[in-house]
């Protein structure tokens, strides 16, 4: 999801609860033909998502793979 689709979410979540983010990915629907539909929520704010990087350092990068499926906000939400 993109920054505006998390903050979006955050505050549809904050206000009104239950709320899921259904998202459909344009390139991935085009390129095999079949819909690619996914739902999500976001984290509360301040909490702190499960960290899959073994590495402690505090200027961390996000693996591409993990860039390419997700986009640079991954850890701001999950997929249901």
């Amino acid at each position: 999801m993109s920054g505006i689709d998390v903050n979006t979410q955050m505050l549809n979540q904050r206000y009104g609860e239950p709320f899921v983010a259904i998202v459909i990915d344009p390139m991935r629907t085009c390129a095999t033909g079949k819909v690619e539909i996914g739902a999500f929520r976001t984290y509360p704010e301040g909490y702190a998502a499960p960290d899959e990087r073994a590495s402690t350092s505090r200027h961390q990068t996000i693996p591409l793979s993990k860039v390419e499926d997700f986009g640079v906000h991954a850890d701001k939400y999950y997929a249901l």
